[in-house]
């Protein structure tokens, strides 16, 4: 029998799942409200279904000796350990395409926040003051766009980016020519992009060679006033590189829906960390820099928000009950490694 347990249930409505139950007598489907965690791992489970808040170490799945299945309720699999997974015998598949215009949406947004001071000037009408003559923003229509990542986010944030009349370059190892070709764009290197951008986009998968792709060297290369948009992976930003460049003016202004050490957000894990004195200077850190960058005018910090709508959330469960079935039925979908075993 089936043993599936889906973690951090709070994310979404999971009901949808509960119908592998009612349609397969051999499932047995439990959820948990938490994030899976050594401590909290299940040694009966034979499939799970996670979302990026659960790392996925060899010390979690040591404590699972029967798990077969990962399921990732998300694009993204860089929180997972998929070289351990395919030595023990575990296939491992996402939800890829559940967010490709939800993100590109939230994209646009806020590029369109940032480039016409949104935050700021909320902030300052709530605080009594309605003179906007030093609010001037900028048109996004002539403006030149470097999308870094130009699989299907990317290529609905240049599809939107077309429409408001502007210039889109695109970079990525693994250029795309037919959809630069269909979408009017052109492919440049790194270098380029970064000198070229009025308004840089990251959409690309966090991988070993491109942590930190935006570092102290990175943002230097970018003209006076540049804007940062990140909906992808906060670690393709170096945050200290990142504040810097904003602290001494040379970066127009960030808006960030990812960041380094986002679990910290909003404190929920500044008690936790302090409890079980695992607290680091590391991590000091990170808080005092998200603290830094809250403070900006300029910067704009969501937690992880971009994906948030019903639509998209339904095309997570969705999605993730049709990957547990074809599993089952011995046609893997979405399989983001391969297993040894």
């Amino acid at each position: 029998m089936e043993r599936l347990i889906i973690y951090n249930t709070k994310e979404l409505d999971c009901a949808e799942l509960y119908q592998l139950a009612n349609d397969n007598k051999n499932f047995v489907i439990g959820e948990r409200d938490h994030a899976l965690t050594p401590e909290t791992a299940d040694e009966t489970v034979t499939m799970i279904a996670i979302f990026v808040t659960s790392p996925i170490t060899r010390q979690v799945l040591a404590r699972m000796p029967r798990l077969r299945l990962i399921v990732c309720l998300s694009t993204g699999t860089d929180h997972v350990d998929l070289r351990e997974c395919a030595v023990r015998g575990i296939t491992v598949c996402n939800v890829p395409a559940y967010g490709a215009q939800t993100v590109a949406e939230y994209t646009m947004a806020l590029m369109l926040a940032l480039s016409r001071r949104l935050p700021e000037a909320t902030t300052r009408l709530r605080g009594g003051v309605a003179d906007h003559a030093d609010l001037m923003g900028r048109d996004l229509a002539g403006r030149t766009l470097t999308v870094i990542g130009t699989g299907r986010i990317g290529q609905n944030v240049i599809g939107y980016a077309r429409a408001f009349g502007m210039t889109v370059l695109g970079v990525d190892v693994y250029p795309n020519e037919a959809a630069a070709d269909k979408l009017g764009f052109a492919y440049v290197g790194l270098h380029e992009g970064l000198q070229r951008a009025d308004i840089i986009s990251l959409h690309a998968p966090l991988t070993p060679d491109n942590k930190h792709l935006l570092n102290r060297r990175s943002l230097a290369a970018l003209k006076p006033g540049t804007l940062v948009i990140n909906t992808a992976r906060g670690e393709l930003i170096d945050t200290t590189a990142l504040l810097h460049a904003l602290h001494t003016g040379h970066l127009g202004g960030a808006a960030l829906d990812v960041i380094e050490g986002e679990k910290y957000l909003g404190g929920t894990m500044e008690t936790e960390v302090l409890e079980d004195g695992s607290v680091t200077q590391a991590v000091l850190r990170e808080i005092a820099e998200h603290e830094a960058l809250l403070k900006l005018p300029n910067v704009i910090i969501t937690n992880h928000n971009a994906y948030n709508t019903a639509e998209a959330r339904g095309r997570i469960v969705s999605g993730g009950m049709e990957t547990v079935r074809a599993f089952v039925a011995g046609n893997p979908i979405n399989v983001v490694n391969t297993a040894k075993k």
